[in-house]
């Protein structure tokens, strides 16, 4: 599995290091609400609120660094918007492992 960085973050923030400070603090608040709101939806087979978390989740997983996570997403939510959820079994391990990321970050 790819391992999460945050070269896309320093590359957006150059040098300014408040610009790179808040983009984490952000990521870091709205990561963890969005993973379980995720979770709660899926739960309840709301696929269409479903693909809507993952619409939102699959750009944090682009932000750090995990591009093979990103494109199983938009797979996903178009999976999900057809009312198929095969693909959460492989989804949720990638969301796990960014929230794990993010959390130390």
């Amino acid at each position: 599995m790819e391992q999460p960085n945050i070269k896309y973050i320093e590359d957006v923030a150059g040098s300014d290091a408040d610009f790179k400070a808040n983009f984490i603090q952000i990521l870091k608040m709205e990561f963890p609400d969005e993973f379980v709101h995720y979770k709660n939806m899926y739960a309840a087979k709301n696929y269409i609120e479903t693909a809507a978390i993952v619409h939102k989740l699959k750009h944090k997983l682009n932000i750090v660094g995990l591009q093979d996570g990103y494109r199983m997403a938009v797979t996903y939510e178009e999976e999900l918007k057809k009312g198929k959820d095969a693909m959460h079994t492989d989804f949720l391990p990638i969301l796990e492992v960014a929230g794990a990321f993010i959390s130390t970050l």
